[in-house]
């Protein structure tokens, strides 16, 4: 079918016609909100009442009417009880009266103002505030944060530990969320053996599907095991059509670089549709995207730490439209080199680099000495990635450049 130009692309025009290509998937389900992290919210959540649901203390201290205060000098009442939280004290106050209280109760019948504790002076019953408090003083008034029926959570939102929180205060059991993309993971090649296996000399033990799999846990998705993929043609192409009836996305890696036993280029574009192929990246050229079916395709590069960059700058945002959430990259933050480095014009590169705070508040950047793109071990010293531009040759030590955070791909 279809083929790519065989000139390199760009990883900004690739990521543009990647956004251009796909649209969120169909279908939600609902679930316990006890089970709804990481999940992608698909309706407008309104809330069920007030927050603060009654007008209540924000501190320990003495709830008073402002009425009372004395405009000078120190301010005398009567305590005539307390207020607990969830045990309100039943009464109206009258005038000259006082009543302890504690975070979070709900504030007496005409009681408008609470003093902090530490400023009051206490004998039996008599009460003594030395200063004038400020009328309204450390009160949570009803409906402060949010008022009944104003939106607390909006469709495409993915949910995390605070909203969570928030949809259990208002006695929200159940969310109705996007249904999860079902992504087949493969790793390829003949070269490969599993962890726990006897591997032959020519073999290497299998790095990126466990590499992958961590980074894919952190997604809303559902991951499908596919395993080995062979170097041979036929089994190439019935394995990846089978794949394309169970996942919504197919993902590969090795066998899309131009060695006599890659084929995976040529098997797409037999299969289905093959979008774009080889970027201009380092580490990363080898990148495929497409179509099988109604299965989205993309063929990763087999060395690991090409596998996971471009998944993380390609695959990561695409996955995220598909779940609903949209086209969302890792943010990038700023940091100084603080070394020079060289690099050869052409591609843009990301080599790996160990981010700290600088003694004046910033953060800094050391770029690791080995960036050889099969060295897991890059990735294990590392903590950020370096974003360069293609046309950059030369950077001198204090230059500023962003940086990608690798935890961000790993914790949701």
């Amino acid at each position: 079918m279809d083929n790519p130009s065989k000139s390199l692309i760009s990883l900004a025009a690739a990521l543009q016609q990647i956004d251009q290509a796909i649209i969120a998937l169909p279908g939600e389900e609902i679930v316990p909100v006890s089970e709804a992290r990481g999940r992608v919210n698909a309706q407008t959540l309104t809330a069920r009442q007030d927050s603060p649901p009654y007008t209540n203390a924000a501190m320990d201290g003495y709830a008073l009417r402002a009425v009372d205060i004395a405009p000078r000098g120190a301010t005398r009442l009567r305590c005539v009880g307390q207020a607990l939280a969830g045990h309100a004290y039943p009464h109206p106050l009258k005038a000259g009266e006082c009543v302890r209280i504690m975070t979070g109760a709900g504030l007496p019948q005409g009681a408008d103002t609470v003093v902090m504790q530490e400023v009051v002076t206490r004998h039996d019953d008599q009460v003594s505030i030395p200063a004038p408090p400020r009328p309204g003083e450390h009160v949570r008034r009803q409906g402060e944060e949010f008022q009944a029926t104003d939106p607390v959570c909006m469709p495409g939102r993915c949910l995390n530990s605070a909203d969570l929180g928030l949809l259990a205060s208002q006695g929200i059991t159940e969310v109705l969320v996007r249904r999860k993309v079902r992504v087949a993971l493969f790793s390829s090649g003949d070269e490969l053996a599993q962890a726990g296996t006897a591997r032959t000399q020519a073999q290497i033990y299998d790095s990126n599907r466990p590499l992958l799999q961590a980074a894919l846990e952190t997604l809303p998705v559902v991951l499908v095991e596919m395993g080995t993929l062979p170097d041979a043609p036929a089994a190439l192409r019935e394995r990846l059509q089978h794949a394309s009836t169970q996942a919504d996305v197919i993902i590969t890696t090795g066998g899309v670089s131009v060695g006599e036993a890659d084929r995976m280029p040529e098997v797409l574009a037999e299969l289905g549709t093959l979008h774009l192929w080889r970027l201009a990246l380092k580490p990363g050229k080898p990148l495929a995207f497409g179509q099988i079916q109604h299965a989205w395709f993309f063929g990763l590069p087999g060395n690991p730490v090409s596998a996971l960059l471009t998944f993380m700058l390609c695959v990561r945002p695409a996955l995220l439209k598909l779940a609903g959430q949209g086209y969302q990259h890792l943010p990038r933050f700023p940091a100084q080199l603080t070394h020079a480095w060289h690099k050869k014009s052409g591609r843009e590169e990301y080599p790996r680099g160990v981010y700290s705070r600088s003694e004046a508040g910033h953060l800094c950047v050391r770029l690791l000495n080995d960036q050889d793109s099969y060295r897991l071990t890059s990735l294990t010293q590392a903590n950020c990635l370096v974003a360069v531009a293609a046309a950059t040759q030369q950077l001198s030590a204090q230059s500023w450049v962003d940086i990608i955070l690798l935890d961000h791909c790993f914790c949701l």
